[in-house]
Order: C-alpha cells, then structure tokens, then sequence
C-alpha cells in the first residue's frame, strides 16, 4: 500500500504541472504517507526502540509545517519513548525538493508485490471430501463475522459469549443462519434466505449447547455478532465450514489452519500481520509470518505443490488470501473450496 502511495504521489506532482494549489496539496500527503510508512514499520514491533525513534524524529522535525501535533503524543508511545531526546531541526521552511526526495527513497524502498488478486465464487463452495473425520473446528474472535458451512442435517454446536469481562455488558451473543438459494427454490435465484435467529447465549463465559436446523441440505451462511465482546464456536469433527480470509480480513484467526492451492497456481499471494509458518504438502516450511513482517506478500508454489491443500501453524493474527481461494479451515477434513 505504501509503495502504491509513493508512486501516485510521484505520477500527481507530473499530473499537477504548475498548479501551485495542488502541489501544495501533494506536499502534505507526502508528509502523511510517510509518517503512515514510519508508523506501519514501528507497529511491526512496538518494542523496537530503533524504529519508534525515527518515527518520532520525524514528527517533531515537521511539525511546524502544521501536519501533526505533539501535545497528546499516545500513551503505547509515552511508555516506549522514555528518555527520548529530541534531534533539533533547522528553523527554515520545508522545500519541496526535500519532499521530492521523500518519494523518491520511498519508491525504492517499497517494492510492489508482482500479483494480481483472483476472485472465487464463494456460493459454489462444495466439501472437500475426506475419510478421516480431523479435529473440532473452534473459532474465537470479537465483533461481526460469518462463517459458511455445508449442513445436511440438523447440527449441534457448542458456544461461549463473553470472554473478555470487562465487556460483558455488550449483550447477548447474536446468530443468524441463512441457506443459499443456489438452484432457486426460493425463487429468489442466489439469494439467501434466513432460516433460523437465536439470541440465548449471555455473555457469561460459560459454553452453551444449540442446533443449527436444516430446511434443505447445502450451503449456509452462519452470521454471528457479540458486540465486541468476543467469543467462540466449536463444530463436530469433519463438519464442513470455512471462513472467508476477504470478507473477514479484519478479523484475528488463531490455531491450526489449512487452504487449497488450485492447480496451475504459481504464487499464493496475500496479506498478514501475523505469527505463525506455512508449510506446503511436502512438510516444507515456505513462509515465516513473524520474520516477514506486517504487509503484502508473495510465496513461490514449486512444483508439484499445487492443486493440494497447504497448512499453517501455530497462527495468530489477520490473513487475507489473494490469488488462492480465500477460504480457510480448522482441518482437511472440515474445508471447502469453490468449483470456480
């Protein structure tokens, strides 16, 4: 994204000619991208003196310039600044040349990752059949999400609301279920029709038990909201349900995960700020989450590693698959994947 911000800034100032408004307009927003580059990288390990100081260093040398402020500086900051001291800066005003060089350094040392995002159609989702059951599929997170699932029978299902406690006044955990109306018996062609609402479970932390009922077999849309108070659902083994890493990209997944690489994919591109590795079908670690970083990536499939599953472990943190189905499970046995 930074590196996307640093080539339009620089296409703009081209774009601006001798419009001395506009210029003056892209001067600030060079100041902001860069700021927002310092920040990004700080954010990637708070803990870091060596990359809080140069976001620091940088909001104080222009903040004449009238584009920040440090009279409320955050509290995160306030705890890792201590004995920050203050490089002083020329009183003179800012030239753009000097912004022009920010763009220029920032150009190069933002690469651009060579992939396009692929779309899937998430109402073909269909099983991935498989003879071992695998394990329970648990999701615990906070605020609106959903989940999509393959129901053929009325299903149990275990639910906790309320795990953080300080937030237990956000009320009670809310699900709505919906069947996809794919072949259109609802006559309402892809659409999706609600079929069942429950607002039992208080945000007590204790695990409650409920049943998803089925009107006609196939393809659901579990539709869950608990006020931000976070919470976490457990399926049976072998039960197929996924979750959208697009729709849901805000989201924090935790655990063992696992997503299909179709055929002919030559790279798995997407988007993380995460711990955790990815392994392709060989056991091979491809892909160190914490050691890359926070931001757009992209990991070679070798040969013979595609049209297979590819696993994650020990995972914390958001995901966004790009180029690969965006849709990923708690086991094999518990994926789908779209028939386009």
């Amino acid at each position: 994204v930074i590196g996307r911000m640093y080539r339009a800034l620089d296409r703009a100032y081209v774009l601006a000619a001798e419009d001395e408004t506009v210029k003056r307009r892209l001067d600030d927003l060079v100041l902001l991208t860069r700021y927002s580059e310092l920040t990004m990288n700080w954010r990637q390990d708070i803990n870091n003196r060596k990359k809080l100081e140069p976001m620091l260093d940088f909001v104080f040398a222009y903040q004449a310039y009238g584009m920040y402020s440090m009279k409320r500086i955050p509290s995160a900051v306030q705890r890792r600044a201590k004995n920050y001291k203050v490089t002083p800066r020329p009183e003179r005003p800012v030239v753009r040349q000097e912004l022009l060089q920010i763009v220029k350094d920032g150009i190069a040392e933002n690469k651009l990752i060579p992939f396009k995002t692929v779309s899937f159609d998430e109402t073909t989702l269909r099983p991935l059949k498989q003879k071992e059951q695998g394990t329970p599929s648990s999701f615990e997170m906070r605020a609106h999400r959903d989940l999509l699932l393959w129901l053929e029978r009325p299903t149990e299902f275990k639910a906790v609301n309320g795990l953080i406690t300080y937030y237990r006044n956000r009320g009670n955990l809310k699900l709505e279920l919906y069947q996809f109306d794919m072949d259109g018996a609802e006559g309402d062609g892809d659409a999706e029709a609600l079929v069942w609402r429950d607002e039992s479970v208080v945000p007590d932390g204790e695990e409650r038990k409920l049943v998803l009922p089925v009107k006609r077999p196939g393809l659901h849309r579990l539709v869950i909201d608990d006020g931000d108070d976070k919470s976490r659902l457990v399926f049976p083994p072998g039960l197929p349900v996924v979750f959208n890493t697009q729709t849901n990209s805000r989201q924090r997944l935790v655990g063992s995960l696992v997503f299909f690489v179709p055929k002919g994919t030559k790279s798995i591109g997407f988007h993380s700020a995460a711990n955790g590795v990815m392994r392709s079908p060989d056991g091979q670690i491809r892909f160190d989450f914490r050691k890359a970083g926070n931001g757009y990536h992209a990991v070679e499939v070798p040969a013979g590693q595609d049209n297979a599953v590819w696993n994650i472990e020990r995972f914390g943190g958001s995901l966004r698959l790009m180029t690969v189905p965006p849709f990923v499970a708690a086991s094999k046995a518990s994926l789908m994947i779209p028939t386009k």
